[in-house]
């Protein structure tokens, strides 16, 4: 018989409970070995290794990212996260943790899917995912007989997956009838079979996350690919808990291109499933589990200056990457060490589930901050989706809704975040303005909430009369400028802000630049250009003024 997963709809977590799952603690000694440079395989192996010991307490730190990786550990050391380290080759770890090797999965190389599969089995079974020579160097040296040195017992390959399937669909349907009431029912996962590195899958192992990928038409590996991919997940994602995130990403890129990141958003919305973009993150077993105070996550609120009707008010934000937890581990610190980062007012979006995935890595961005440094809320909302196209297959939108922005307002209450940014289409689509419905559910399910941010770049009908608008009293502004740059990117934006200057004064611009291009001192040598007539404010300064001169 099939296993059925009830439909439970959930359409809010309870108040503090977390958008992504979180693990113990880690413990204060952590063994830390370098996989750099080891083969995908071993990546895999390790990752697995990673996952299962962490279902007990988080004791593994693996050197994935060199620079970025020794950087958080020394971070982790100075704030007494962890107490010491203990550096050991990375063969070593299978030895040291023998006891929790509950036996090993083997998957099938010819049908990519089933890393996957693997993966599940894993967290389910504590296994180590390997291939058949990794199993044959495991499992001999890994566990020793009781009361016999000389004696070893293998680890038992509990499953082979080769030659199970040829079809992606049943290997995930098997999985579900397999492993279904295992699973956990709070997230999701969408990740290519071999995509970055196999980085996250220590947390997908740690927390038992039903794991999948959908290929995209012009994938190049279209192996167990079939033309009912599509609607056997729009069915099994719908059989899952509305408002809970889907971890990793929709797209792999080199050639798996899966349903690409917008197909991903509007499939996964749906059903209300919004989207974490989490596939090149390190350690997450680790920095999960890590307990910050609550008390860390404070801004620097600088009241606006007064306004001066003559003047062009600029708000520069990063509106992008943000959103996704894995980039403030790695990219992010190289925009915040740049010598221009907080000589001026800046933007800079934050997806709330950082404050569960790296919450230490986000102390530091939060310890380090200028007054001139302003967090918000990013796209959209408790996670990555586009609102017109959320909740739209489900029984009751509007509670999906109320559920979704109550979970929107905990999250940027803890992170003391009082303006949101939204994703609303493509820039073919019809704008929305003030008077939106989808702006009111944000309005009203948000109490305080300062200012909207909209549009990810200027939308090609914007009623440049409505760019500045109010909903239900809280000021709107659409995106003045997109990120196709020609020439030098500093000359490019400062064009892209005199164009987008109207006649009318006091004017109010909302400008974007795209973190990929834009460095703080790129955007300052841009700035730098304008003159005395423009004046440079925060978005929360910007919202204040706004709404004083709508008075």
């Amino acid at each position: 018989m099939r296993f059925l997963i009830p439909l439970i709809l959930i359409t809010c977590q309870a108040a503090g409970a977390t958008i992504c799952p979180k693990g113990a603690p880690p413990a204060t000694t952590l063994y830390v070995a370098d996989v750099s440079a080891l083969p995908m395989d071993d990546q895999l192996f390790f990752s697995s290794l990673q996952g299962i010991t962490a279902q007990t307490r988080p004791r593994i730190y693996l050197i994935r990212d060199p620079k970025a990786d020794e950087f958080w550990l020394a971070w982790m050391l100075e704030k007494g996260y962890v107490k010491q380290v203990k550096r050991v080759d990375p063969w070593e770890l299978p030895k040291i943790f023998s006891s929790e090797i509950k036996g090993e999965v083997i998957p099938d190389p010819d049908l990519p899917t089933t890393i996957n599969i693997a993966t599940m089995l894993a967290g389910v079974y504590k296994l180590v995912i390997c291939t058949p020579e990794q199993a044959k160097k495991v499992a001999p040296a890994s566990r020793r007989l009781p009361g016999n040195a000389a004696g070893t017992a293998a680890v038992p390959v509990k499953y082979d997956l080769r030659g199970k399937w040829t079809k992606n669909t049943d290997a995930y349907q098997w999985a579900l009838d397999k492993l279904g009431p295992k699973l956990n029912r709070r997230i999701l996962c969408s990740l290519g079979p071999a995509h970055a590195q196999h980085r996250i899958r220590d947390y997908l192992i740690q927390h038992k996350v039903f794991t999948f990928w959908i290929g995209g038409d012009k994938d190049a590996d279209r192996k167990g690919a079939t033309p009912n991919d599509k609607e056997f997940f729009r069915k099994t994602l719908a059989k899952w808990p509305e408002n809970i995130p889907v971890f990793g990403f929709w797209q792999a890129g080199d050639g798996a291109d899966g349903i690409t990141e917008y197909g991903g958003l509007v499939f996964g919305g749906e059903s209300a499933k919004f989207t974490v973009v989490y596939d090149w993150a390190t350690n997450t077993t680790v920095h999960s589990g890590i307990r910050v105070p609550a008390s860390v996550f404070k801004q620097k609120h600088v009241p606006a200056p007064k306004l001066d009707p003559s003047k062009v008010y600029v708000m520069v934000t990063q509106f992008d990457s943000g959103d996704a937890p894995w980039y403030w581990e790695l990219a992010q610190r190289d925009n915040w060490q740049d010598k221009a980062r907080g000589t001026y007012p800046m933007g800079w979006c934050v997806g709330p589930s950082t404050l569960d995935l790296l919450p230490d890595v986000l102390q530091w961005y939060y310890e380090h901050a200028t007054p001139n440094d302003n967090f918000f809320c990013a796209i959209s909302g408790a996670g990555y989706m586009m609102p017109p196209h959320y909740a739209t297959s489900v029984a009751d939108p509007e509670k999906t809704w109320r559920g979704f922005t109550a979970l929107t307002s905990d999250y940027m209450k803890r992170l003391d975040l009082r303006m949101v940014s939204l994703h609303m289409g493509s820039w073919g689509e019809a704008p929305t303005y003030g008077d939106s419905k989808l702006f009111k559910r944000y309005v009203d399910g948000i109490p305080g909430l300062k200012g909207i941010l909209s549009d990810f770049g200027s939308m090609e009908s914007l009623d440049l009369s409505k760019a500045n608008d109010l909903a239900g009293g809280v000021p709107v502004f659409h995106t003045r400028n997109r990120w196709l740059i020609e020439g030098d990117p500093s000359e490019a934006l400062a064009n892209q802000i005199k164009a987008a200057t109207p006649k009318t004064r006091p004017a109010f611009l909302s400008i974007m630049a795209l973190s990929w291009t834009y460095k703080p001192s790129t955007i300052k040598a841009a700035l730098d250009t304008l003159g005395p007539d423009y004046v440079l404010l925060t978005p929360e300064q910007m919202a204040g003024l706004f709404r004083k001169d709508s008075e």
